[in-house]
C-alpha cells in the first residue's frame, strides 16, 4: 500500500504543475484498468498539459480522452518493474518511484523526490525506449 500511495502523490505532480512530463510503467499495459483508481488517475493526467508517457508490454492498449505517448517494446525490464517519474518541472515538483517484482503481488521499491535522481532516471527511459 505504501508503494500504490507513493506512486499517486507522484502522479498527482502530474496535474498540479504546466510544462511536465510523467513516465510510468505497468508490466502491462492493460494493468490501468486492474487498480482501483488507476484509470481515473490517467484519464486525468491525459486531460492535463502532461505530456503522458506510458510503458508496457502491449495485452491491450489502453483508451485515453488525449493520446498519451505508448512505449511498447518487449523488454523484461518492463514486466518485472513497476515506476512512476515526474519530470521537467521546478525542483520541488520531481518525484519517481521505481519498483521491482519479487514475488507474486510482491513488490521491493525506491522513492526520490531529489532532482538529480529524477533526472538521471527520465535520461535513461527516454534513451532506452525513444523511437
Amino acid at each position: 500500500m505504501l508503494l500504490i500511495e507513493l506512486s499517486r502523490y507522484i502522479e498527482s505532480l502530474g496535474w498540479q504543475s504546466d510544462d511536465n512530463t510523467l513516465h510510468a510503467g505497468f508490466q502491462y499495459l492493460s494493468r490501468i484498468d486492474d487498480e482501483r483508481g488507476t484509470r481515473r488517475v490517467y484519464d486525468r493526467l491525459a486531460d492535463s498539459d502532461t505530456d503522458l508517457h506510458l510503458y508496457g508490454l502491449p495485452d491491450r492498449v489502453p483508451e485515453l480522452s488525449e493520446d498519451p505517448t505508448i512505449h511498447t517494446e518487449p523488454r523484461d525490464e518492463l514486466r518485472e518493474s513497476w515506476f512512476v517519474v515526474n519530470t521537467d518541472c521546478t525542483a520541488d515538483m520531481k518525484g519517481v518511484l521505481l519498483a521491482e517484482r519479487t514475488g507474486p503481488s510482491q513488490w521491493r521499491g525506491y522513492w526520490s523526490f531529489g532532482a538529480d535522481h529524477v533526472d538521471e532516471i527520465s535520461a535513461y527511459l527516454r534513451k532506452r525506449y525513444s523511437p
